[in-house]
């Protein structure tokens, strides 16, 4: 590392500030960055005395893009080069999402930890191709083992896990990406530091006890050697304390079998009243016996007298489901932005069978109306039993290709948020009735695709939602969907979020994106997710053939990234070519949000 200059984010104390004193005694040159100056000057005086012949620091907010600008240039400007970016950053929280008293209060978490890794990414890559340098990004054992009350915080590092690993893809050979999963390492968190349910960062020391108590917390500094002698080495994934490994591969193969027990919530309403044996069985494998699940799979929920809201139902795989709802029985909600296209799918989803349908024309993305349509449903119907949170956005860009990164923020507001909302206003009445939350996922959030910042909160979701499965076991049941290229407005016409923030529609684009790959049919795929959901299965994915290449891609990442790459780079430079030459057509264009 000697004439090596490395950028370290997060680096004011914990794993950060120990992993700018490892470089320092490797000798390379430092840029700390962190919000407290104080502590940065503290950081950088020790730096230097253990070798480092030059340390830059610079007190920024990572959640601000500008300061994100700021700083790599500043280090640039200073050193004339960059090797190495750590993005080490990030922000805990612990609360139920029933606990939250306001939902919007945790969208730090993702800008800090998601979007604070992002935004020094895309100015560093230059640079960082000029050295063929690496990128280090902190995701966290959370992302893959998801614990209850951790729901954001596991969600933002499931999304940098998918996000990196799709970039790793994008930017080889130029720039190599280190994932590191680690477990609980000591820490400002580890010391109780967190974001409370009220939004607010707070210090419990009961926190810490229960945290202990439960799990062994690994010196920063014995993680932090683990890890940049691992950077050094050009590994791709590091995971501390390692006898976490055996875990992920058990839940990559069989996610029925490992599972966070369930916290109830007047006997766990806040951790303070945890004891050790309650925190140990809300961590300890819940193996689901074979009889319960053969009775499951035997037996069909009736849907007639039952109420579903369905968000994005206004085409695709959401106007399928409605007919499939309709079909059983079930009085209809739908939700979607265009008003004309709901009147027609509720005339004919009454048509079907449906004895009463109510459509609600509303953004997801915005939390006022998430919570308007959760109303008016139960205010016509007086109860709700599925919400099925299909909303979402397609976009189809590199990271260095986007033209302003504000533009892909309603990606993130539409695909997680626009699930996240509906979920937080519905459970009160999901509890009553014991219901069901069906969650639209991708296939591109286990393996990723083209879809960069699509494939990134689709990961996230599938986080969020198994750590709530864990909190509400015995009250809601959680179908989590994956499917893959399935015929909806992306794949038959286009549609998509394009380089410059603008949703398009364009031919040439869905026929790269699906290039070797078949499209199902809506119809089908719908009517198999309603059955399987009424079946109360926990996981579905259409078409069924992507379930071995879930199983390649956690047995051998490897293998099935260079087996990716050989099969999609040349799709990645068509979708440039294409997407460049679209913006420079007048093709017709809408807001940047969709149904």
């Amino acid at each position: 590392m000697k004439g090596k200059v490395v950028l370290i984010t997060g680096a004011s104390s914990g794993i950060g500030e120990q992993l700018a004193y490892e470089y320092a005694k490797k000798g390379a040159s430092l840029v700390i960055v962190a919000r407290r100056e104080n502590q940065l000057q503290k950081v950088a005086e020790t730096a230097r005395e253990l070798g480092s012949p030059d340390v830059l620091y610079v007190s920024a907010d990572v959640s601000n893009v500008d300061d994100c600008k700021r700083f790599v240039d500043e280090a640039i400007n200073h050193f004339g080069r960059l090797d190495h970016l750590v993005n080490n950053a990030g922000i805990n929280s612990v609360c139920k999402i029933e606990d939250a008293t306001d939902i919007t209060k945790f969208v730090p978490v993702m800008d800090i930890n998601f979007w604070g890794n992002v935004y020094p990414t895309y100015f560093a890559i230059p640079h960082l191709k000029k050295t063929k340098g690496k990128i280090v990004v902190n995701s966290s054992a959370s992302a893959l083992l998801p614990p209850p009350r951790l729901s954001f915080y596991a969600a933002s590092k499931a999304a940098l896990i998918s996000f990196y690993e799709t970039m790793r893809v994008e930017l080889a050979p130029s720039i190599s990406i280190t994932v590191l999963t680690l477990g609980f390492i000591e820490s400002e968190m580890t010391q109780g530091k967190h974001l409370s349910g009220d939004g607010v960062i707070q210090v419990d020391r009961a926190l810490v006890d229960v945290i202990k108590q439960g799990f062994p917390v690994m010196s920063s500094r014995t993680c932090a050697k683990a890890i940049v002698d691992a950077v050094c080495r050009g590994e791709r994934y590091v995971t501390e304390p390692k006898w976490y490994r055996p875990f992920f591969m058990l839940k990559a193969l069989s996610p029925e079998l490992i599972e966070w027990g369930p916290c109830d919530g007047a006997r766990l309403r806040h951790y303070r009243a945890l004891t050790l044996s309650e925190f140990r069985q809300a961590s300890l494998l819940n193996c689901r016996s074979k009889a319960s699940s053969i009775v499951r799979h035997l037996s069909s929920e009736h849907m007639s007298g039952k109420v579903v809201v369905i968000t994005g139902a206004s085409s695709g795989i959401g106007e399928q489901l409605v007919y499939e709802y309709a079909k059983r029985g079930a009085s209809l909600v739908i939700v979607a932005r265009r008003e004309n296209r709901l009147q027609k799918v509720a005339e004919t989803a009454r048509g079907l069978g449906s004895p009463d349908v109510l459509y609600v024309c509303a953004d997801v993305s915005n939390v006022h109306d998430c919570k308007r349509f959760v109303d008016e449903a139960v205010n016509h119907f007086g109860r709700l039993d599925h919400l099925v949170n299909n909303a979402g956005i397609i976009s189809v860009c590199k990271i260095e290709d986007a033209m302003d990164f504000n533009k892909f923020v309603p990606v993130m507001d539409t695909n997680f948020w626009g699930n996240v909302y509906p979920t937080c206003f519905a459970i009160p009445h999901l509890k009553k009735t014991k219901g069901k939350i069906v969650v639209n996922s991708s296939a591109s959030a286990l393996f990723h695709t083209h879809q960069d910042w699509d494939s990134t909160h689709k990961a996230a979701l599938i986080t969020f939602y198994e750590t709530m499965r864990a909190e509400f076991a015995h009250s809601i049941s959680i179908t989590i969907i994956t499917p893959g290229f399935i015929e909806s407005e992306m794949t038959t016409q286009g549609k998509h979020l394009s380089r410059d923030g603008v949703v398009q529609e364009d031919r040439e684009i869905a026929d790269v994106l699906t290039q070797g790959f078949p499209v199902m049919s809506s119809r089908t795929c719908a009517n198999a997710i309603v059955d399987a959901v009424c079946r109360g299965e926990r996981y579905v994915t259409e078409p069924k053939w992507y379930k071995p290449l879930f199983t390649l891609k956690a047995l051998c990442p490897e293998l099935f990234e260079w087996l990716y790459r050989t099969v999609s780079l040349n799709s990645k430079s068509k979708i440039s070519e294409v997407d460049a030459s679209s913006n420079m057509r007048s093709a017709p264009s809408s807001q940047a949000k969709a149904d």
